[in-house]
């Protein structure tokens, strides 16, 4: 598998949130409140060859988030580029399996921009499957979507784009295994034992 390599590397951070607590919410399902504006997202670029990022270097350093449907949640959030646009992707509240879909437009992430589609779903997820948290890629070939598993943190299901949803192991290795991980970097912070 073979992934683009991006020259600029940025650093995307949501700038307002007006409610909710912020953290993820795992699908909607725990009682937490998922935050109901993000008015723009705050983008910060790598100086070289240092090891900082600095917000606005070379780089738009606010841009306006458009067109949110009302029941967008904002604490569960990723980003792609495409290799002809950049997205970005967040849950609907509450759901497990619906995301919508925001492309750059050249001034703000709009939802639904150009020949994007607005509402993406995903299919054949393992039960276990944490919504709370996702990540996405574009391979140059295929758009891929990860989630990890609740019951074990070394485990990260692979989704691909079939063209109607993001399912399970389409064109994928349906489950990867994180090895070797610091026990200080599990997301949450706590420490883990591989199995």
């Amino acid at each position: 598998m073979k992934f683009k390599i991006i020259t600029a590397i940025s650093v995307i951070f949501l700038a307002s949130c007006s409610s909710g607590d912020g953290g993820g919410n795992n699908g909607g399902t725990s009682g937490s409140t998922a935050p109901t504006t993000a008015a723009s997202v705050n983008q910060a670029a790598y100086v070289s060859p240092t090891n900082v990022y600095r917000f606005g270097h070379n780089s738009i350093a606010n841009i306006a988030i458009t067109g949110a449907p009302a029941d967008t949640d904002y604490s569960r959030w990723a980003m792609a580029h495409s290799g002809d646009a950049y997205r970005l992707y967040f849950f609907q509240a509450g759901s497990s399996d619906t995301i919508y879909q925001f492309v750059f437009n050249g001034a703000s992430y709009e939802w639904g921009f150009g020949t994007a589609i607005s509402t993406l779903t995903i299919t054949g997820a393992p039960a276990d499957a944490d919504s709370s948290h996702f990540a996405m890629v574009h391979d140059g070939t295929t758009y891929r979507l990860y989630l990890k598993s609740t019951a074990d943190p070394t485990i990260m299901y692979q989704f691909g784009w079939n063209g109607a949803s993001y399912a399970w192991g389409h064109n994928s290795i349906p489950q990867l295994m994180i090895s070797d991980a610091p026990v200080d970097n599990c997301g949450k912070g706590e420490a883990f034992s591989p199995t």
